[in-house]
């Protein structure tokens, strides 16, 4: 999913749902592997590229996200000089009750 942050927007991006409305688990690619924890392997792979305006995310082998938003990129991201660069964060929202545990990453420049 992609929650666009920007100032005077902040709205979910991907999937595309409407102003004030969340996003719930139906709306999620059905063939998605995830484990738990206690599962085998106990790890997921993740693969997020972003080249361009392209978006793409490969959990498990699976394409989750591909997204292109070139025609989203609009006045207010312009006006805050956003959208085609930003920060890389792995985040957990404040005081959801989970551990999360991150090994092996990498970050390869893609547009060499």
């Amino acid at each position: 999913m992609i929650w666009d942050e920007t100032r005077d927007s902040r709205r979910w991006l991907y999937p595309d749902v409407p102003r004030g409305k969340w996003v719930n688990e139906s709306m999620a690619n059905p063939t998605l592997k995830f484990y738990y924890s206690d599962e085998r392997p106990g790890w997921n792979n993740l693969e997020i590229s972003a080249v361009g305006t392209k978006l793409r995310a490969v959990l498990n082998g699976v394409v989750v996200m591909d997204w292109d938003d070139k025609a989203v990129l609009d006045d207010v991201h312009r006006k805050h000089n956003v959208g085609l660069k930003g920060h890389i964060a792995l985040q957990i929202h404040t005081g959801d009750q989970l551990k999360i545990r991150f090994k092996d990453i990498q970050i390869k420049d893609l547009s060499k």
